[in-house]
């Protein structure tokens, strides 16, 4: 039988999958910044967890080697 896995979680699971400290959280939530938010009703907060997973991998850091090869490219393509 497969596992279902939460799409909608609380401010604690939120919390939790971030890592971030509960008033750096408001402080984000509180200027738009945490996607995913639904507030029905106008009471509790709830957070779709699969866009806020992408969010927090919106970013990736690139490797050595991946910034080497683009800045090879810059240079080759740009002189």
């Amino acid at each position: 039988m497969e596992q279902i896995i939460n799409r909608v979680g609380t401010k604690q699971d939120a919390l939790k999958m971030t890592g971030f400290k509960e008033s750096y959280f408001d402080k984000l939530n509180a200027a738009g910044v945490i996607p995913g938010v639904s507030k029905p009703l106008n009471g509790k907060c709830f957070y779709d967890l699969y866009v806020l997973q992408d969010w927090l991998l919106s970013k990736p850091k690139k490797t050595i080697d991946e910034s080497k090869n683009d800045a090879a490219t810059y240079v080759t393509t740009h002189s």
